[in-house]
């Protein structure tokens, strides 16, 4: 920990660094140190892959300066990613305080605020490729997994699955051959990731899964993940976003 509070130039830890039970994929620590409050997340280099184009992204979307978000600290070099010494990376970003949206009850004024960050990200369009570079679902690793779980009690359920995943795969393939154009943005868009401060205001945080959409597909996954299935809450997400432009 310690040579990462030295790469971005944090200074000495006041307190323990916390581990943070709610991350996933990568170890994050809450750092406070004598200069404030700080996020450490360690990525393995497995991980880090698409960080660089997801930075990007990030970065953008920081400098309109209309999207609450975690503010993301440079290292020494001016670098938003460091290098460690076992070969791991590790990025900083100022602790934002709040309370986990996932816990949070939605409210109109809090989806109209999701909704119109969301918005702001779209109105860059910021071109990222099409549907036709989207990997297409491999049927045959599905047969596989049903094969390999023949006698668990569960199989049935998971077969009864088997048409569902095949219209998936249909609907995939159309879109690919489609080849609809998609736009940078957050693309990981769900409470897990945002917080709620003190004002009300909903800051989105961990941008590293940042990539290319299809902003009509985004727009229906976070309106539902955010408005807990209310529609009328979804309109109201919905009006937000279009406002925003």
């Amino acid at each position: 920990m310690e040579e990462i509070t030295e790469a971005f130039g944090l200074g000495e830890p006041v307190e323990e660094p916390q581990p943070l039970a709610e991350a996933w994929s990568n170890e994050v620590y809450r750092v406070r140190t004598g200069t404030g409050c700080y996020a450490l997340k360690i990525l393995s280099p497995a991980t880090v892959a698409s960080v660089g184009h997801a930075i990007g992204i990030e970065a953008a979307v920081l400098a309109t300066g209309a999207v609450p978000m975690a503010e993301p600290i440079a290292d020494r070099n001016g670098e938003w990613l460091t290098r460690l010494s076992d070969g791991r990376f590790a990025r900083c970003h100022r602790w934002l305080s709040g309370t986990p949206a996932s816990g949070f009850t939605p409210t109109a004024s809090y989806v109209r605020d999701v909704g119109r960050s969301l918005g702001v990200i779209h109105g860059l369009a910021r071109p990222d490729g099409d549907t036709g570079r989207l990997s297409p679902v491999d049927l045959r690793r599905w047969r596989r997994a049903l094969e390999r779980s023949a006698g668990q009690k569960w199989n049935a359920r998971l077969r009864a699955l088997t048409r569902l995943v095949e219209q998936a795969t249909e609907e995939l393939s159309k879109l690919r051959d489609a080849r609809h154009p998609m736009i940078s943005s957050h693309r990981d868009l769900d409470p897990k990731n945002a917080v709620v401060d003190a004002d009300g205001r909903v800051g989105l945080l961990d941008w590293d899964y940042a990539g290319a959409v299809v902003p009509a597909g985004e727009l229906v996954e976070a309106a539902t993940s955010f408005c807990g299935g209310h529609s009328a809450l979804v309109a109201e997400f919905v009006r937000a976003y279009r406002a925003a432009g």
